[in-house]
């Protein structure tokens, strides 16, 4: 994956939390990133910080200076991907960067205890997507591209996420440890449903405002 270069202007989240840096190359806790790198949007939503959310999804379009598409589009990629594996709670940590201090570039987004996902009731309802209508992703409708055509193609192509994973499991001893399945085919619908979700508003966005405006290559 190519490295990011650090941003040349900071973003309007930054001071909120100072860097933590080593000798080589810089471990940064997630803490300490989270508003450089990529947002939680329900925890931003509100007063001077929403403002600033919107004014920078404002300038989010197709051809748009790269610097201004990387955070927005990084983050709403990584909350839907919060979203889809029902593990919102790694916002507080288990996500990390590197830093190569001499030429500032980073690592991709590192994630950790990828075995905490969990899939016991889906994310509609909780509070990074209380409602179809109510997230601020109905509200900028801004999505990557790629990701978008994913998800829409997953939710409504016949190819179930859930059955996927499924059977990528059933290679460790049947889907199956000594606790029961690694993923029950009720979890399965879950994360389908997760996905489906997501699916819904990338499709009232195109419908309200056209796939050029929504889809950002």
């Amino acid at each position: 994956t190519e490295k990011k270069k650090k941003q040349n202007h900071p973003t309007p989240f930054m001071h909120m939390h100072k860097k933590v840096t080593h000798d080589d190359m810089a471990h940064r806790h997630w803490e300490a990133i989270q508003r450089e790198h990529v947002l939680r949007f329900s925890h931003l939503d509100e007063g001077d910080a929403r403002q600033a959310l919107d004014e920078m999804f404002s300038r989010v379009h197709n051809g748009a200076d790269p610097a201004d598409l990387w955070l927005p589009l990084e983050s709403v990629q990584f909350n839907m991907y919060c979203g889809i594996t029902g593990y919102m709670s790694r916002w507080a940590h288990n996500v990390y960067v590197l830093e190569r201090p001499e030429t500032h570039e980073y690592s991709p987004l590192v994630y950790m205890d990828n075995d905490r996902s969990s899939w016991r009731h889906t994310t509609l309802g909780g509070e990074d997507l209380p409602s179809l209508e109510e997230t601020p992703l109905a509200r900028w409708c801004k999505f990557p591209a790629s990701v978008a055509r994913n998800v829409l193609e997953l939710a409504r192509g016949g190819r179930s996420l859930g059955a996927r994973v499924r059977a990528a499991l059933a290679v460790y001893g049947g889907g199956r440890v000594l606790n029961g399945e690694l993923l029950s085919s009720e979890e399965a619908a879950v994360l389908d449903e997760n996905v489906s979700n997501y699916a819904a508003i990338i499709e009232r966005c195109i419908a309200q405002h056209g796939e050029e405006s929504v889809l950002i290559t």
